[in-house]
């Protein structure tokens, strides 16, 4: 079962909806006639958050130089998942904890903190970035292109984090003063930390979470549903409030700031992804691409939305739609 708030929606209901919708959009309908099309044959129900509440940010795939082995500048390590971390299934529960055995006693796994003042992870690093704010970013963007000394580029990608909760540094930046509320985005975040380095480590040490990473094949970005994701298409989401794979359509209101002026979207979207950040029925993260002008976009984009999942009716899920006909 797939949750949609409080309802239930099967598996194979959802299965349903997504061949239907793909035979629709193989005949390349208008969007008058597919909008026609999608109130006749979908129920269209609401997402389960408060009206208009919907908060929507994005992501991207950053890019950025890094090295194999520890040579000033490159100094600041992403880690693999080290032999210490555990997991256990809570009695009675799906709910998965993770931590670390210490003996017979199962333990929370080491912060953010610990894990980078007091070399909790040492001999796990996988490769070096030169800023930490880099590596940082990465930790929240779950994934990114590096680029060797040869000129090569290969995918770091998520495999697991340290079981502790994600805390926002831009918050944390405004409610210690230090960034106004109203201009509390990536560039203002980057620009604060370039003008004080000296308090680089305090502040994205406030965030316990921490992730680990593997090498990845290709240079697909992979959500976490092991599918390979979409720019514009692919969201983030709390897959205990909203079903994981399933479809929607998105609205969004862009907040409107000096020298921003990104449109409006409505489009049909997939949950094929999560986030240590995106928690609850009111949150939503847009996967926007790779490189710098999809994270100046990711970086820009904090508005309200709306969500609608059209389910197919029940008199059509035994329809099958053959190539080239009309409905």
């Amino acid at each position: 079962m797939l949750s949609l708030g409080k309802e239930q929606i099967p598996v194979r209901h959802m299965l349903q909806t997504l061949e239907f919708f793909r035979e629709l959009m193989d005949q390349h309908p208008s969007p008058s006639l597919l909008s026609r099309q999608i109130r006749h044959y979908f129920d269209l129900l609401p997402g389960p958050g408060r009206a208009d509440a919907l908060l929507v940010t994005g992501y991207y795939r950053p890019l950025y130089e890094g090295r194999l082995t520890r040579s000033p500048p490159y100094i600041h390590p992403l880690y693999a998942v080290p032999s210490d971390l555990a997991r256990k299934k809570s009695p009675g529960t799906n709910t998965v904890e993770i931590g670390r055995l210490a003996g017979a006693h199962f333990l929370p796994y080491w912060t953010r903190k610990e894990i980078e003042t007091q070399g909790k992870a040492q001999g796990r690093e996988l490769v070096y970035l030169r800023d930490p704010f880099q590596a940082f970013l990465v930790h929240v963007q779950g994934s990114a292109l590096i680029r060797l000394g040869d000129g090569s580029v290969r995918t770091i990608h998520y495999a697991m984090k340290n079981g502790h909760p994600y805390r926002s540094i831009g918050r944390y930046l405004v409610k210690t003063g230090r960034i106004p509320a109203a201009g509390a985005d990536l560039a203002a975040i980057r620009s604060y930390l370039r003008q004080h380095p000296d308090q680089i480590t305090e502040i994205l040490h406030h965030n316990p979470s921490f992730i680990f990473f593997s090498w990845q094949k290709d240079n697909a970005v992979m959500g976490s549903l092991n599918r390979a994701l979409t720019p514009g298409r692919s969201v983030a989401a709390d897959h205990r409030w909203l079903p994981a794979g399933g479809l929607a359509f998105l609205r969004t209101r862009p907040t409107r700031r000096p020298g921003r002026s990104d449109p409006a979207l409505h489009r049909f979207v997939l949950i094929q992804d999560s986030g240590s950040a995106i928690r609850g029925p009111e949150r939503l993260d847009l996967y926007l691409g790779t490189g710098d002008e999809a994270g100046a976009a990711a970086g820009r984009m904090k508005d309200s939305g709306q969500l609608v999942f059209p389910l197919l009716k029940k008199e059509f899920r035994p329809l099958c739609l053959s190539k080239g006909q009309r409905l």
